[in-house]
């Protein structure tokens, strides 16, 4: 009898530990869905970062052009400081 009662005992503890398994696996697949959408968001944010750099990169070699062109200070030359 206590044999029977005691197997019994551990598949119920069993089943209630899977049960907390599958909820806590749920928890960890939602986390993951939402750092794939993060990734996804900072791709897409660097990328136009990366394009503004460039636009700012081109802008302030035109504006060092005018300036040495025309031998006059130019703020705007002056202003963008890029690496």
């Amino acid at each position: 009898m206590c044999v029977h009662v005691c197997v019994h005992v551990r598949v119920c503890v069993h089943v209630l530990d899977m049960i907390d398994m599958e909820g806590k696996f749920e928890v960890l697949e939602s986390e993951v869905r939402e750092i794939a959408s993060n990734e996804e968001t900072i791709k897409k944010n660097l990328l136009e970062l990366s394009e503004l750099r460039h636009v700012l990169l081109k802008t302030r070699g035109f504006l060092q052009e005018v300036r040495a062109k025309y031998h006059t200070p130019c703020a705007y030359a002056t202003i963008i400081h890029l690496a």
